[in-house]
C-alpha cells in the first residue's frame, strides 16, 4: 500500500474540495496536525498541483504560512513557466497557420490545447515540456516537409540524452507512434496515433469531432471536450498502466511518482470537466472508447476520478463504465490512493 504523507493528503483533499470553504477546512485540518510542509516535494514532484492551488486559493496560501524564501521561489518558477509557455504559444500559432495554408489538419493535444482553453486566462498555471499535435497518417510525408521548411529537425541523440536511454527514430515509430522535432527551445511531438495502437476508427472519430477556435487572432484546431478527457486519461495510462504490483516490480521505488502523477491527473480531469460543463458529449466519449484497446483502464480511471476527486461525471456514464472497468487497476488505485483513507 502506498504511504501517503501529510502533504499528499492535503493536496488530495484540496482537489476534491467543492468550494473555498471546503478547501479552507482541508488546510485547517492539515495545520492542526502540526506537520511541517515538505517544501522540496511541494516544489518538486507536487508542483504542478501545488502551484495553481497556491496562486488561485487565498485560503490555501494563507493557511500554509509559506516562508518568504519559498514564496520567492514559487514566484520565480511561475514567471519562468509563463515565459516558456509564451514561446510555445508563438510556435503553436505558427504551426497552425502553416498547416492551414497546406490544407492539412493539425490537431493540438494535451497541454498545447489546454493552454488555449482551460488555462487561457493564466498560462502560468500549466507547465509544458513540448507541443503535442496529431495528423492523419496519410499526411505525414507532407507534414514532415512543412516542419523542415519551418526549421524543425529530428534529433534523436538529443532525445536519448533527455531521456537518459538510447532511443532511435525506429523506436519512436514502432512504440510511441510519434516523431520528435526541435526548433530552438521548442520540442514538438508529431503523433499519428493516440498513445497505444488504438483502432483506426477511434482516431477517425477523434479527428472528425475536432473543433476550430480562435486563439489570439489565429485559428487552431483542437479536440472536442470529450476528446480532451479521453487523451488526459490515455496519457496517464501510457505512463502508469502498470501500477499494479504484479506488473510493476519497482513500484515501491516509484510510489511518490505514482502518487503525484495521480494527483495531477485528478486535478486536470476535474478542471477540464468544470471548464466545459454541459458542452461535454458523454455519449461521444463512450463512443470514442468502444474500439479502444485501453477502454477498460480508461473507464477505471474515470470511476476513480468521481470517487476520489468528486469529478462531475454523470451517473449514466459511470454505470456504463462499471461493466467494462479493469478491476486490477481500479482496485489498486482505490486501495492505495483513495480519499476515504484519510478524509
Amino acid at each position: 500500500m502506498a504511504v501517503l504523507d501529510n502533504l499528499d493528503r492535503l493536496l488530495f483533499n484540496c482537489i476534491s474540495s467543492e468550494s473555498e470553504d471546503e478547501l479552507k477546512a482541508a488546510v485547517s485540518r492539515f495545520s492542526q496536525d502540526g506537520p511541517e510542509v515538505d517544501w522540496p516535494k511541494a516544489l518538486g514532484l507536487g508542483f504542478r498541483v501545488f502551484l495553481p492551488l497556491y496562486l488561485k486559493s487565498k485560503a490555501f496560501a494563507a493557511g500554509l504560512e509559506v516562508p518568504g524564501e519559498i514564496a520567492d521561489q514559487i514566484k520565480l518558477r511561475y514567471i519562468n513557466i509563463v515565459a516558456k509557455n509564451e514561446k510555445f504559444k508563438r510556435a503553436i500559432r505558427e504551426l497552425a497557420e502553416e498547416f492551414r495554408k497546406a490544407e492539412i489538419d493539425l490537431i493540438f493535444l494535451k497541454g498545447a490545447a489546454l493552454l488555449a482553453t482551460v488555462y487561457r486566462d493564466d498560462i502560468g498555471l500549466r507547465s509544458m515540456t513540448d507541443i503535442d499535435a496529431l495528423v492523419r497518417k496519410k499526411d505525414l510525408p507532407r507534414a514532415k516537409d512543412i516542419l523542415k521548411r519551418m526549421g524543425y529537425h529530428e534529433d534523436y541523440a538529443r532525445v536519448s540524452k533527455e531521456e537518459g536511454i538510447d532511443l532511435t527514430k525506429d523506436f519512436f515509430s514502432k512504440y510511441h507512434f510519434h516523431y520528435i522535432y526541435y526548433r530552438g527551445p521548442v520540442k514538438l511531438e508529431l503523433h499519428w496515433d493516440i498513445v497505444f495502437r488504438d483502432k483506426e476508427r477511434t482516431i477517425k472519430r477523434l479527428l472528425g469531432s475536432c473543433e476550430e477556435m480562435n486563439w489570439e487572432q489565429t485559428r487552431i484546431k483542437i479536440l472536442s471536450p470529450a476528446g480532451h478527457i479521453l487523451i488526459t486519461g490515455l496519457d496517464f495510462i501510457k505512463d502508469y498502466a502498470g501500477i499494479t504490483p504484479c506488473s510493476w516490480p519497482d513500484l515501491k521505488a516509484r510510489e511518490s511518482e505514482v502518487v503525484y502523477c495521480t494527483l495531477f491527473f485528478l486535478y486536470e480531469i476535474k478542471k477540464i470537466i468544470k471548464h466545459y460543463g454541459s458542452k461535454i458529449s458523454w455519449d461521444s466519449l463512450l463512443d470514442f472508447c468502444r474500439f479502444s484497446e485501453n477502454k477498460s483502464e480508461f473507464f477505471s480511471l474515470l470511476i476513480f476520478a468521481r470517487r476520489a476527486a468528486k469529478a462531475d461525471i454523470p451517473e449514466f456514464v459511470l454505470s456504463r463504465m462499471r461493466r467494462n472497468a479493469a478491476n486490477p487497476l481500479l482496485m489498486y488505485l482505490c486501495r492505495n490512493i483513495d480519499d476515504r483513507d484519510f478524509i
